[in-house]
Formats: C-alpha cells, sequence, structure tokens
C-alpha cells in the first residue's frame, strides 16, 4: 500500500522511521552491520536525519554485556568509579537500579542504570552511592567556594577603606 506524505509530522515519520528501519535490517545481517537511525528534525516539506552505521554488533545478549563491560572499564576512572562498579545495584528515590553502562560523552549525567521495569536512566556518579562526590561537582564547588572568598575578600576591602 502506498502513502503519500504531504507535509512532515511526528506521527507519518515515526512510521517512514519504522519502516527505513526494517528496509535496512536484511542488509545489515547480510554484512553483520547495525545501521540506527538518529533523531530526525523537520519543517512540513524538509526531514533529516543522521544514518549512523556500525561494526562489531554483538549478536545476543552475553555479547552485548561484555561489550558494555569492557566499554564501562574503560571510562569509568574519569568518573571516580571502578570496573567492578558495573553490575552494582544502588537505591534511588526508593527504587533499585543496576548500573549496565557509562556515557563518557554525558558529564552530567554519564551513568546509565537499568530499572526494575527495565528501561535505562541516566544518573550522576555520586547518585549511585559508589562516589561521595562527583568530580565534576567537585570543580564546581570549588569553583564556588573561590567565587565567595574573593567576593568576601572584596567586600571586606571595601569596609576597610
Amino acid at each position: 500500500m502506498s502513502k503519500n506524505i504531504a507535509k512532515f509530522d511526528r506521527e507519518n515519520l515515526r512510521e517512514v522511521r519504522a519502516s527505513v528501519e526494517a528496509a535496512l535490517a536484511p542488509v545489515g545481517a547480510k554484512y553483520g552491520i547495525a545501521f540506527e537511525v538518529g533523531n530526525i528534525t523537520f519543517g512540513p516539506e524538509r526531514a533529516t536525519t543522521r544514518l549512523t552505521v556500525r561494526t562489531n554488533v554483538p549478536t545476543n545478549a552475553a555479547e552485548q554485556e561484555a561489550q558494555d563491560r569492557k566499554e564501562f572499564a574503560r571510562g569509568c576512572v574519569l568518573f571516580g568509579l571502578k570496573p567492578e562498579h558495573y553490575g552494582h545495584s544502588f537505591r534511588y528515590a526508593g527504587k533499585v537500579y543496576t548500573i549496565c553502562g557509562l556515557k563518557v560523552q554525558s558529564p552530567k549525567f554519564p551513568v546509565l542504570a537499568r530499572g526494575a521495569n527495565g528501561r535505562v536512566y541516566k544518573f550522576r556518579e555520586d547518585q549511585t552511592g559508589l562516589v561521595a562526590t562527583s568530580p565534576v561537582q567537585k570543580i564546581a564547588d570549588e569553583e564556588r567556594r573561590n567565587a565567595r572568598a574573593a567576593r568576601d575578600e572584596a567586600a571586606w576591602e571595601a569596609k576597610v577603606s
């Protein structure tokens, strides 16, 4: 069945995304690669997206977990974590989450953790209870303290003068 699109909107782009992903799946399977359709920006007459192609695609859950664990071990020290923290469970806002990855390019919320419902959520490293304070937070706190000290010193000198 053919469907002509006169104007782009969220609904028809969801259908287009699903169709593109379905059409690319056999190509990916043939060559052992994976296609990821990125966010779609659109206007009434034009839509743009990024198509990412990846090699070394895990074929099962065990391979995916091994790859996630390896990536976590590579970047965890940047956030005060240790490789053995992968798979660690922690409680946040009364719910239990299990660390399942790391997003190094997201310094504010780099820790990925899976909730009981199976969804993946983002956390600051200090929210896991594994590090006292995140390195990013330490820098921000130190900058605040320095700014406050400079302001207080300037106010003191203004009073004394």
